[in-house]
């Protein structure tokens, strides 16, 4: 159980300052009462009520000066006291017969845990797992608390350091803490005022253990009173909350109907359409390797981004699957999107600067089935590019013949999605799980593995994907050339090709120098360099999708 005093504010703290006695051992339980007894037995006219304010007032600082306190109160009352460091001693010699069972037991071999606060370790090994820096700090001589220490087996996660009182009096529980709360965030724990009146006063959060009083916990500055640790998990919860998140449930998600599409069905081509007029020497070559790879049973991959569809080009890309030119189809979140809804209604595309005015972008209705299907995709272990192929195909949807996912599963062809978490619109709808996103999406990304797997000897073909296809076939390629490796087995003689509309200057099978800007457009050196460096060879072909994916068609149809 937690008592909040105060609910303190987040403070991530980055240091945490812990009392020793009571706060985490309980070696000296008992030593209040029997200071106070000590104190009423040397001077019978003293209220219990004095010696006890004389106590908790000072506790945490060294003995020495509750003693010192006890004696000016005693002279006060008409006594004649000793010297104060005659009772601290008188003091430490009946604590002695209190304590040494106790560490004589650990010494025996008694687990630590018996003579700690229950829960604390577990307290200790959360915050330390946190990052955060450990400081412990007693009103105990520090020879003798550091020997505690280790016989308790603590010491090791106070990387602050452990620290206790001095003859000399050079230590301070109040210096220590205005040293350590300098600049950083303060957590305390302790069960006197001393540590938890600075904690308060630095800034921080103080947690009391119930020893004393609540009124005097609370008066002393505590923010939480707890009387043990097992309410860690608890505790943390409260004082390092999880960021805060946007509520979904404030969303408005309107109907596909009312919004208003930049492409209709009516700009997607026909196999026989006419098309933009596009040459390059080196398309035959590339569309003579697919010829050959189809004919070895190599791997034919297409890796596109989401504009290669919204091109028009579907149905070029839906014949090159059925004639067995394409085996696998890679492409991003977008690319399903464009894909579902197209099918659905005939249309996609909307005007980002139409409707992030208002807040409407991507927030329709019908594009969010898309999610239950991901969910779906989790639960029966499927990918998520394969089971919105087997939904559409097994839909009612009036254009679903120009699906892509529709058409590969269809033929048994792998359809893989790669996307990244909050880049697609259906990541904004209140449906959206993400769990069941990156198991379905993780799948995918094994079975584009897979087809990578087979690339000797075979194509990869990457269409308008600048971050995308290069990051996974990188990564895919890493993981198929491992294990082939240890069976003796090569990925290294293959073909890749980029179609894209960036200009690369000189010759683009050499890597370009990190000062020019071109080395960082990924496809180049990723694609047409590095991963082909050791056998494979690289094409690169400039030009709009809607002229050079038709031409490449023509050409591999008529090989």
């Amino acid at each position: 159980m937690i008592d909040v005093i105060r609910a303190a504010r987040p403070i991530r703290p980055r240091a945490v300052l812990f009392d020793f006695d009571g706060t985490l051992s309980t070696l000296r339980d008992g030593w209040n009462d029997l200071m106070a007894g000590m104190m009423l037995e040397i001077c019978p006219d003293m209220p219990r009520a004095m010696a006890e304010g004389i106590i908790w007032r000072l506790t945490g600082h060294d003995t020495i000066y509750q003693m010192e306190a006890f004696a000016r109160e005693m002279r006060r009352l008409g006594g004649t006291p000793e010297p104060a460091a005659v009772y601290k001693q008188q003091f430490l010699d009946r604590l002695a017969a209190l304590i040494n069972p106790r560490i004589d037991d650990l010494r025996n071999g008694a687990p630590p845990d018996r003579y700690l606060v229950p829960g604390a370790r577990r307290m200790l090994d959360s915050l330390r797992s946190r990052g955060l820096t450990l400081y412990l700090a007693s009103g105990t001589d520090e020879a003798r608390m550091k020997d505690e220490a280790n016989l308790l087996d603590i010491t090791r996660y106070f990387d602050g350091g452990v620290y206790g009182a001095r003859e000399d009096r050079s230590f301070s529980k109040q210096g220590l803490i205005k040293q350590i709360a300098a600049g950083a965030g303060l957590l305390g724990f302790g069960d006197g005022p001393i540590e938890l009146q600075e904690v308060r006063r630095a800034g921080g959060v103080a947690v009391a253990i119930a020893v004393a009083p609540r009124g005097r916990l609370v008066e002393a500055g505590a923010d939480y009173i707890i009387r043990d640790y097992n309410c860690t998990d608890e505790l943390l919860a409260r004082l390092f909350p999880p960021y805060e998140v946007f509520d979904r449930s404030r969303l408005v998600v309107k109907p596909l109907a009312e919004r208003q599409h930049d492409l209709h069905v009516d700009h997607w081509l026909w196999l026989d359409s006419a098309t933009p007029e596009f040459a390059h020497p080196d398309l035959p070559t590339i569309a003579e390797r697919l010829t050959a790879a189809r004919r070895g049973d190599r791997a034919r991959i297409l890796m596109m981004g989401a504009h290669v569809l919204r091109a028009g080009v579907n149905r070029h890309i839906i014949d090159l699957l059925e004639s067995g030119y394409i085996d696998h189809i890679a492409t991003n979140g977008a690319g399903a999107i464009h894909d579902y809804e197209l099918a659905r209604i005939g249309a996609t595309t909307e005007s980002v600067d139409r409707y992030i005015r208002t807040g409407e972008f991507g927030l329709w209705r019908e594009t969010g089935e898309l999610n239950e299907w991901i969910r779906e995709a989790a639960n029966l272990s499927l990918g998520l590019g394969e089971n919105i192929g087997r939904r559409i195909v097994q839909s009612d949807f009036p254009h679903r013949d120009l699906s892509v996912f529709a058409a590969a599963w269809r033929l048994g062809v792998p359809v893989t999605a790669h996307p990244g978490v909050g880049y697609d619109i259906i990541h904004e709808h209140p449906n959206c799980d993400g769990a069941a996103l990156g198991k379905a999406a993780y799948r995918d990304f094994l079975i584009f593995v897979n087809s990578v797997d087979r690339l000797q000897g075979g194509v990869l073909l990457n269409f308008g994907s600048s971050v995308m296809g290069p990051e996974v076939y990188l990564k895919a390629l890493a993981m198929a050339r491992n294990a082939a490796h240890q069976v003796g087995r090569e990925i290294r003689q293959f073909t890749t090709a980029v179609f894209d509309l960036a200009p690369i200057e000189g010759d683009y099978r050499r890597e370009l120098p990190k000062t020019d800007a071109g080395y960082y457009f990924r496809p180049h050196k990723t694609i047409l360099v590095r991963t082909v460096a050791d056998g494979g060879e690289s094409f690169y072909i400039r030009g709009d999708h809607r002229a050079t994916l038709p031409a490449l068609w023509r050409l591999v149809k008529q090989s």
